[in-house]
C-alpha cells in the first residue's frame, strides 16, 4: 500500500516536467521519493515509473493508465476517477481525497503527504497517488 501511495504521488508531479528533482514526503515529513523530469523515483533514487505526455508507465515502460484532462483512466481507457477542483473522485463521483495547497488528504481530510512545487505538481501527484492506491 505504501509503495502505491509513493508511485501515485510521484507520477502526478512528473507529468508537468521539472528542471530539478522535487521531493515527495509522507504525512510525517519523511522523504518517500522524488520527481525528476518525467521520471518517478523512490527515496533511494530507484526509478519506479514514468509520465510520457498523458501516459502513466511503470518502471518497465508498461502503460498502466492515462490522464485525459480531469479524467483518470486505466490502461484500457476505462474511466476510474476524476479531479474536480480540489476534490479527487472515483468513477461514481464519490470523493476519495482532496488537494489543499501542497498537501494531499484522504476523504476524511487526514494528511497523506506533501509535495514540493506549485499547485499543478501537487494536483498531478494527488491524482496518481489515488490512482495507484484505489485502483491497483
Amino acid at each position: 500500500m505504501r509503495k502505491k501511495i509513493i508511485i501515485f504521488l510521484f507520477i502526478i508531479t512528473c507529468s508537468t516536467g521539472m528542471l530539478f528533482a522535487q521531493r515527495i514526503q509522507d504525512s510525517s515529513y519523511r522523504t518517500v521519493g522524488y520527481l525528476d523530469g518525467n521520471r518517478i523515483q523512490d527515496s533511494s533514487y530507484r526509478t519506479i515509473g514514468y509520465i510520457d505526455n498523458n501516459r502513466i508507465q511503470d518502471s518497465s515502460y508498461r502503460t498502466v493508465g492515462y490522464l485525459d484532462g480531469n479524467r483518470i483512466q486505466d490502461s484500457s481507457y476505462r474511466t476510474i476517477g476524476y479531479i474536480e477542483g480540489s476534490r479527487i473522485q472515483d468513477s461514481s463521483y464519490r470523493t476519495i481525497g482532496y488537494i489543499d495547497n501542497n498537501r494531499i488528504q484522504d476523504s476524511s481530510y487526514r494528511t497523506l503527504g506533501y509535495v514540493d512545487g506549485g499547485p499543478m505538481k501537487v494536483k498531478m501527484v494527488a491524482i496518481l497517488s489515488f490512482f495507484f492506491v484505489y485502483f491497483f
